[in-house]
């Protein structure tokens, strides 16, 4: 694999948090190098490329539906994940502050898909998550100081 996307899939040093996002992330870059393993010859020569596992692998790998799906819940999730690493820092409180990040999260999100059916799917979760946990006074007192509605 180090011949074909000169990396790994997975830095196993950075999934702290959000393994699945960096997974796909991770994915998205190397499917060019991706795609060139599976269509090789050492691929095709190899005991995998004959196991069921493997021939579900390569089929995803060589479809289009497979990384038009990956680009889109990057897509997706990327403001969430970004908010995970904001609230994950050691530099300075976040909490106060997520709620208002939430909401950008929301804008973003609205933005990045033309198709509202797919962005009703992802506010859903996020409004879900805000409800169950941002409804409390440390958070209200949040959204207060920052103006946010």
């Amino acid at each position: 694999m180090q011949k074909y996307v000169n990396d790994e899939i997975l830095r196993p040093g950075v999934t702290r948090f959000a393994t699945n996002y960096i997974v796909l992330k991770s994915l998205q870059q190397k499917r060019h190098g991706l795609k060139a393993i599976v269509t090789s010859q050492k691929w095709s020569d190899s005991r995998y490329s004959r196991l069921s596992d493997g021939k579900k692998i390569e089929k995803s790998i060589l479809s289009s539906r497979f990384w038009d799906t990956t680009a889109e819940i990057i897509k997706g999730v990327e403001p969430l994940y970004v908010i995970l690493q904001k609230v994950d820092m050691d530099k300075r409180l976040q909490m106060l502050y997520l709620k208002y990040m939430l909401i950008q999260a929301r804008d973003e999100v609205r933005k990045a898909f033309k198709d509202d059916f797919k962005v009703d799917q992802y506010i859903r979760i996020i409004d879900c998550r805000t409800a169950v946990h941002m409804d409390q006074d440390i958070h209200n007192a949040g959204k207060f100081i920052f103006r946010i509605n």
